[in-house]
C-alpha cells in the first residue's frame, strides 16, 4: 500500500505508525491542498492520514475539524476530534507493536494542538526539536527524502532525547 501523509511532525508520526502495522511500500508527503485540488491520483490501496478525505482511498485517519465527514458517508478507517492525527492512528490499530510509541505519540500531540510551553518553544530539544526541522508546507523532493529519513530512524529505535 501506499501510504499519503502530511509534511509535518504529526504526518512523519502517521508515518512511523501506520508502517509498523501496515504493508507500506511508499510513503508520499503532501500538503493537504495537493488531496483537496485532486493533483494526485488516489485508489484504494492508499492510505490517507492527516490530510484530507478522498473518496478513493482505501483507509483515511484524521482529526482535523474542517475534515470531518458527513453522517453517512462510509469509509475505512477513523476520523476523531483528538490532539493529533498520530493519536487517531495509534488508537484505531490499537496494537501492541505501537506501545513502544507512546511517548512519541504524546508529543505528537502536544506539537500539534498547541501545548507546548512558553520554554518548550524557546528552548526545543527531543522531539520538539525535532518537529521543527520538518516543513508544513508543500515539500521540495530533498524534504520528501528527509522526511523518510526520520521515519526510518524512529522506527528503527534511534532515540531523541527528550
Amino acid at each position: 500500500m501506499r501510504l499519503i501523509t502530511h509534511t509535518d511532525f504529526d504526518g512523519v508520526a502517521c508515518a512511523v505508525l501506520i508502517s509498523e502495522v501496515e504493508e507500506v511500500d511508499e510513503v508520499v508527503f503532501l500538503d493537504p491542498a495537493t488531496i483537496q485540488q485532486k493533483k494526485i491520483p488516489i485508489t484504494s490501496n492508499d492510505i490517507i492520514s492527516d490530510l484530507p478525505f478522498h473518496p478513493k482511498c482505501g483507509i483515511w485517519l484524521d482529526h482535523h475539524a474542517s475534515s470531518r465527514q458527513k453522517e453517512g458517508v462510509k469509509f475505512e478507517g477513523a476520523w476523531e476530534p483528538k490532539k493529533s492525527a498520530a493519536r487517531v492512528v495509534y488508537d484505531y490499530y490499537d496494537s501492541e507493536y505501537l506501545q513502544k510509541y507512546s511517548e512519541f505519540v504524546d508529543w505528537a500531540d502536544k506539537i500539534d494542538s498547541g501545548e507546548i510551553t512558553p520554554d518548550e518553544a524557546i528552548n526545543p530539544k527531543g522531539w520538539r526539536l525535532l518537529s521543527e526541522t520538518l516543513e508544513s508546507s508543500a515539500p521540495k523532493k530533498e524534504d520528501d527524502e528527509y522526511m523518510r529519513r526520520v521515519s526510518s530512524w524512529i522506527t528503527k529505535g534511534e532515540k531523541v532525547e527528550t
